[in-house]
């Protein structure tokens, strides 16, 4: 699992590379489509953490 939201992004960015998606020209948005991802998808997980109990809630690993 991702540590944070710029790791996600970093892996979202990686896979849809792997896919063949353009990210490195002046008109790919691919980027901020990464970082909003990244950020939305983050943001749910440790929301989900945070209200499931789990052993990860609580600071144990």
């Amino acid at each position: 699992m991702a540590t944070n939201a710029s790791a996600l992004e970093a892996d979202i960015i990686k896979e849809l590379q792997a896919e063949g998606f353009a990210t490195d020209n002046e008109f790919a948005r691919i980027e901020r489509l990464a970082a909003a991802l990244g950020r939305a998808v983050y943001k749910h997980m440790t929301l989900l953490d945070d209200t499931s109990g789990s052993p990860a809630s609580k600071g144990h690993t």
